[in-house]
C-alpha cells in the first residue's frame, strides 16, 4: 500500500461522500468539508478500509488533510 494509493481512495471517498473537490493538501477542517458526524463517519471508513485504528488524541493531527491521513494510515499499516 502506497500513499498515493491511499491518497487517490480517500480524495474519491471524500468528493463522494462530501461534494466537494479536495486535493491532498486542502486542510479538511478549515475548509469544513465535513460536519461532525461526517468526520466521524470518515474515521470509521478509513478505519475499516484500510484496517488501522486510530486512538483518540490522534485524530486532530492526522485527519488535518488527505495527505496526512495517508501518511498515518501508512505508517499504521507498516507497523
Amino acid at each position: 500500500m502506497t500513499e498515493g494509493n491511499v491518497q487517490k481512495q480517500l480524495i474519491d471517498h471524500i468528493e463522494r461522500a462530501s461534494d466537494r473537490s479536495v486535493d491532498p493538501d486542502t486542510d479538511l477542517v478549515e475548509e469544513r468539508v465535513f460536519d461532525s458526524m461526517g468526520f466521524i463517519e470518515l474515521v470509521l471508513w478509513v478505519e475499516e478500509r484500510f484496517g488501522v485504528t486510530f486512538e483518540a488524541d490522534e485524530l486532530e493531527v492526522a485527519f488535518v488533510s488527505v495527505a496526512k491521513i495517508a501518511a498515518s494510515v501508512v505508517k499504521k499499516s507498516a507497523s
